[in-house]
């Protein structure tokens, strides 16, 4: 029981962690974004689902910082089939117009993904490989730890090699394509999470989202499906 107190508290001083250095790192003038879907259907099955995200971040110099928000929640009929909550912060200086160095975190638990919580810190090298006024490519590499506990008590804690592509394309003057997928390579269990989406803007403030999100875990408990996907259509609200 000891044990398993000093896990939570790990797992919840990682959450609080990401939450304050992130909100230090972006004290100030700001831009933002929240996010928010539902959709609702009925008949021979009821089901709904609702996604809600906030994301802030700052430019100042050399320096980037970041910090996201996210919970997803999916019933069908009178059971939860999804439920989810997920931090992420991060913090990159550049160097020059092309490298950069970077610092990231990462804490999320997801009800049915086999694992109570899984939370990543890392840091390394990112380079822009693609910088221009309608299309970036920025791609990062680095050494990390994973903190991780399944759902029956057992911990999975290990060194990482964390890698990630983030692909934006100015379609035209209101679309806007996006590519991010992050790898966290370990010896036990390899982490991929991917986001897929086609952003609409409708004014000034606000646009329309539609996209395809992915989670894949290599190695599950008994019994869970190594992938998850969601598929939704969202309003999004600038700041």
């Amino acid at each position: 029981m000891k044990n398993k107190r000093v896990r939570k508290s790990t797992s919840l001083s990682i959450a609080a962690m990401l939450i304050t250095v992130s909100s230090t790192v972006i004290a100030g003038p700001l831009k933002g974004e929240g996010e928010f879907g539902a959709t609702a259907s009925s008949g021979n099955t009821d089901t709904q689902n609702l996604v809600a995200k906030l994301k802030l971040s700052k430019q100042s110099g050399a320096w980037f910082n970041e910090v996201g928000l996210a919970a997803i929640n999916s019933t069908d009929s009178d059971s939860t089939t999804a439920e989810r909550y997920l931090i992420n912060g991060k913090t990159a200086r550049d160097f020059n117009e092309k490298f950069y160095a970077f610092g990231s975190g990462k804490y999320d638990k997801d009800r049915f993904s086999g694992f109570d919580y899984q939370a990543t810190l890392a840091a390394g090298l990112g380079m822009h490989a693609i910088k221009s006024d309608k299309v970036t490519l920025d791609l990062e590499a680095g050494p990390g730890y994973r903190f991780s506990e399944t759902d029956a008590g057992d911990e999975q804690n290990e060194a990482v090699l964390r890698a990630g592509l983030f692909y934006k394309n100015q379609l035209t003057e209101t679309t806007r394509f996006l590519q991010n997928i992050v790898v966290e390579a370990g010896s036990d269990n390899t982490t991929i999470d991917s986001e897929t989406a086609l952003t609409v803007k409708m004014s000034d403030n606000l646009a329309l989202k539609a996209s395809v999100i992915v989670k894949n875990n290599s190695d599950v408990p008994d019994g869970v499906e190594k992938t998850d996907t969601l598929t939704g259509v969202s309003l999004i609200y600038g700041f």
